[in-house]
């Protein structure tokens, strides 16, 4: 594939996977921690949402920044904060660790935008203007890590305890500093014009025309990143809870990852044949049936089946939504990439931390049983967006060819 022997894109994308494979770690390393130190429900959530609610609340301003000075320090800066945070944590061991893990969300932050912009922008040039396809495979390289990450966790952690995770914060430094070479200082300049009028005009008669439509499409975005968000931090302490075993656990979780990797992979390329809505609406209401189907079979031989396919169709959302957000900001990609990015994973945090409550008060069960109804809300949801679809395809799967 032509997009793949880009170096910029390949330099973005392997560094995705550097900062998603440390920010894998997080969910079973409090797994792990609840048994040696006796973290409850709650202070699992709190780091695992924290870590995801610093990189989110983080990402607009970096995303401003980004367009403004380029992606090359911030960019590869992130991998370093990130990684160092957590090489930090990893050695002090204690609760003070604990503040350290929710701060290295920041590197996180920094890198996505940065990113997202490169990857769509590298797309758009060497793909035929199919943005969603060259974010599908951008995120791919992230949710790769995620699905890969938690398997090579859970087997570090049980053979060597909580020091073994610093073997991939020594592999993540090479990582970065390819990422400081290769990326440049401005390599996106903003257009002050184009033929529709300025950016700043153009956001502005987005905004005022489809207020409605965007709050739906926000909406959407939070009951999707709950519903996605909620499985990935407590599917390990649900599996353990039910007798499975670490390494077991750390495989169903890359199970998950990976069904989410793949069917974002899928949903990217077919929403740019078929349409953003469609696409975003089916694979919502299947990750529902999917996660009902999980929870109705129990720790069985069926979680083996649910779980991949949970992951595929929720995952299958995800690039669409984001060159959608994209596509109302066409000047201010970064700025776009880091709202839209830092909404999804701030709602995630929140439902994170709310589902941990509910978990000490109610039970992790009763967490799991209510979930699938959010991937059904979001999926209604895609349906207010009708009247805006259009112009949105039009505004990205139209772009000349390079």
């Amino acid at each position: 594939m032509q997009l793949l022997r880009d170096q910029l894109f390949l330099t973005v994308s392997t560094t995705h996977f550097a900062v998603d494979l440390l920010g894998s770690q997080i969910a079973i390393l409090m797994a792990f921690l609840s048994q040696t130190m006796g973290f409850s429900n709650t202070e699992i959530g709190l780091v695992t949402g924290g870590y995801a609610f610093f990189s989110a609340l983080s990402q607009p301003i970096f995303g401003w920044l980004i367009d403004r000075v380029g992606p090359r320090w911030i960019a590869s800066g992130g991998l370093f904060w990130t990684s160092g945070f957590i090489s930090i944590a990893l050695l002090i061991q204690s609760k003070a660790s604990l503040p350290l893990l929710v701060i290295a969300g920041l590197g996180s932050g920094a890198f996505h935008p940065a990113g997202t912009m490169e990857a769509t922008r590298r797309g758009k040039e060497h793909f035929a203007g199919r943005a969603a396809t060259a974010a599908s495979i951008f995120f791919l390289f992230g949710q790769a890590a995620y699905s890969i990450g938690p398997a090579v966790g859970g087997w570090l952690l049980e053979q060597f305890s909580s020091p073994g995770l610093l073997f991939l914060t020594v592999l993540a430094i090479p990582v970065g500093l390819n990422a400081m070479l290769r990326l440049q200082p401005l390599s996106s300049p903003q257009d002050s014009s184009n033929r529709d009028g300025s950016p700043e005009a153009e956001t502005e008669r987005e905004l005022h025309t489809s207020w409605l439509a965007l709050l739906a499409f926000a909406l959407l975005i939070a009951f999707r990143s709950w519903a996605y968000g909620y499985l990935a931090a407590f599917l390990p302490k649900y599996l353990l809870d039910g007798g499975i075993t670490l390494s077991v656990v750390g495989i169903l979780t890359a199970l998950y990852m990976g069904g989410s990797a793949i069917g974002n992979l899928a949903g990217g390329a077919l929403s740019d044949l078929w349409g953003r809505r469609s696409i975003i609406f089916a694979s919502l209401l299947m990750a529902a049936i999917s996660m009902y189907g999980f929870i109705l079979c129990g720790i069985s031989n069926w979680m083996y089946l649910f779980i991949p396919l949970s992951g595929f169709f929720i995952g299958a959302s995800q690039s669409p939504v984001v060159v959608m957000a994209q596509s109302l900001m066409p000047n201010r990609m970064a700025t776009a990439s880091g709202l839209v990015l830092g909404f999804m994973f701030s709602t995630e945090a929140f439902g994170i931390y709310l589902s941990g409550l509910l978990a000490d008060a109610s039970g992790l069960q009763t967490v799991f049983i209510i979930s699938p109804a959010f991937a059904f809300i979001a999926a209604l949801l895609t349906l207010t967006l009708k009247g805006r679809i259009p112009k949105i395809k039009a505004a990205v799967g139209t772009d000349p060819q390079p």
